[in-house]
């Protein structure tokens, strides 16, 4: 029974700890998820309320930021670009990601074992 009450409170401990560090930490974008939050439930507060964003306390944050940004996505032009230039402008250098020689080495290797170990087998079923 200790022992389960102590794994329970270990576990406990770590999902505190997981919850509080994705919390401080910044994403990908270098947005806080608990500004994010913070943010959100003001633009939440407000919108009950009848009141905007600016007025909760957030300039410039809150589901009307958010909003005019996507407008300004929908609206824009699009690009008319051919795709063998956006590939050379995507394209990163370096390394193949699979190396041709590595591969057929390792598959050469494990076929000379498939087939130590099935000829081993095949002699076992024939005198069997």
């Amino acid at each position: 029974m200790a022992i389960a009450l102590t794994l329970l409170l270990v576990l406990l401990v770590a999902a505190l700890v997981l919850v509080g560090v994705s919390a401080v930490l910044p994403d990908d974008e270098g947005h806080r998820p608990w500004t994010g939050l913070r943010e959100g439930w003001a633009a939440r507060r407000a919108a009950r309320s009848g009141h905007d964003a600016d007025a909760a306390g957030t300039p410039g944050t809150g589901a009307d930021a958010a909003s005019a940004g996507d407008r300004e996505l929908v609206l824009a032009d699009p690009v008319d670009v051919s795709l063998a230039e956006l590939l050379r402008s995507t394209v990163e250098r370096g390394d193949a990601y699979v190396r041709v020689d590595e591969l057929a080495t390792g598959l050469q290797r494990v076929t000379e074992r498939a087939q130590e170990r099935t000829s081993g087998l095949l002699q076992h079923v024939r005198r069997g």
